[in-house]
């Protein structure tokens, strides 16, 4: 007697086409199982329909697959770790590495994904400078930005070159392979490039302003006095401000754009920014961050409180006074210090609002702020103080700020072209009457 599963088995032909659930609204990947290992085919097109070449793939496979006689199909010779496996190992060192920068975390992160999404299970030794050049000329006609590119194939490089130095299986022939790949140039290339950072005029900060929060409102004017970074006003702490040593108050953050080299930054804060932090510095430790989420939420509940009209009821009263009632694990619990995103959202929000309201307001992020402050200082103080004032270590990243670009050339040269142009005349440049006449 033939069981029913033996049946099925039998009166089956060919392995069923599957696809895989996408995740963050991106399609899902197709494969065909093969003696019970996922063998992947491509990626949707985000209709129920499957493209032309998962379909020529997937017959493909499953002819050779049968000519194999029903045994596993011998995709490639596999001499090392997969770089999947590679990718992996890298993330783990990378959490060590990079735990006090979560955005460079976040970018290796991308990185490896890259890396597992377009040849996961290839073996290492398999991956050549053309496997990464392919991976580059794919990001390319996705539209990704030039500088973003050349900054996932620079990770993806480190990867490899990091996997030779620890020993992870990574050959020294592969990485230096791997490392020769060329970043994209400026110009020469159909990827985009990012659009420039424009300043952000004071009208329209000041006509947002009303509809911000009172934390994020006095981030925004203690970035914009000082001319901070929107990491140096999270990570203000009175324990890195001095206020007794001279006439303002010297700030130096703890960790900042440069401290990975070495560098270090003090930042000025005037007396009008002083007025603004006072209120946020009472009761607060040394250590302790000034601006705080959770204070903002308190603050935000104690005026919905304030401006309450029906009574609470009497287990709403007897709720609130009792602390073990509270709920102790939320699903969001606060921080300690604003995100970059967090700080961002704020303002995004306060946009919104503003526009709800009627008031014609562009968007605009925090790091505007800091245009307008760099280019308002030096138009009034001069190119060094702008640079001192904000911060920079060389005056060609003072050139990127403010209405004033770089020309490519120091001030003498400058100087003497427009000299030169000044004197400059043509026949053009004289009078008509000193034209010679038409010959006719």
């Amino acid at each position: 007697m033939v069981r029913k599963s033996e049946k099925k088995k039998s009166e089956k032909k060919f392995p069923n086409l599957c696809l895989q659930s996408g995740r963050n609204g991106k399609p899902g990947r197709y494969y065909v199982r093969l003696n019970g290992r996922r063998m992947y085919l491509g990626y949707g097109n985000g209709t129920d329909k499957e493209p032309p070449e998962v379909k020529q793939r997937y017959l493909e496979a499953v002819l050779q697959w049968e000519k194999n006689g029903c045994k596993p199909i011998p995709t490639h010779v596999k001499t090392g770790i997969s770089c999947e496996e590679l990718a992996i190992k890298y993330l783990q060192w990378a959490v060590i590495e990079h735990r006090d920068s979560k955005s460079q975390y976040s970018h290796c992160k991308v990185a490896a994904q890259l890396l597992i999404d377009y040849c996961g299970n290839e073996s290492v030794d398999n991956f050549t400078k053309h496997s990464l050049i392919a991976l580059q000329d794919k990001l390319v006609a996705n539209g990704k930005p030039r500088p973003s590119i050349d900054r996932y194939i620079g990770l993806i490089k480190a990867i490899f070159s990091e996997g030779e130095y620890r020993g992870w299986g990574v050959s020294e022939k592969t990485a230096d392979s791997v490392s020769r790949v060329r970043n994209l140039k400026k110009g020469r290339t159909l990827a985009p490039e990012y659009a420039d950072v424009d300043a952000v005029d004071d009208e329209i900060v000041i006509k947002t302003l009303p509809f911000m929060n009172i934390t994020i409102r006095a981030m925004v004017q203690v970035q914009r006095i000082c001319c901070m970074r929107g990491q140096d006003v999270r990570n203000l702490r009175r324990h890195d401000i001095d206020m007794d040593s001279y006439e303002v108050w010297l700030y130096c953050p703890f960790k900042h754009k440069g401290t990975s080299r070495g560098k270090t930054l003090t930042k000025a804060v005037s007396k009008e920014a002083q007025e603004i932090l006072k209120p946020f510095l009472e009761g607060k430790a040394p250590t302790d961050f000034v601006f705080q989420p959770k204070e903002s939420v308190a603050k935000f509940h104690a005026e919905r409180h304030a401006k309450r009209k029906t009574k609470m009821l009497p287990s709403h009263v007897k709720r609130a006074q009792n602390e073990k009632k509270k709920k102790r694990n939320p699903k969001r619990a606060l921080n300690e210090q604003y995100s970059n995103s967090a700080y961002y959202r704020g303002v995004a929000r306060a946009i919104a609002r503003a526009q709800a309201a009627g008031v014609d307001i562009p968007h605009w992020h925090p790091h505007q702020i800091r245009h307008q402050s760099i280019a308002e200082t030096r138009n009034k103080f001069g190119d060094r103080a702008a640079r001192d004032f904000a911060g920079h270590s060389s005056m060609k990243v003072t050139d990127g700020y403010g209405k004033n670009k770089n020309t490519g050339i120091n001030k003498k040269q400058l100087e003497r072209i427009i000299k030169v142009a000044r004197n400059q005349t043509w026949i053009f440049s004289a009078p008509e009457s000193e034209y010679p006449p038409n010959p006719e």
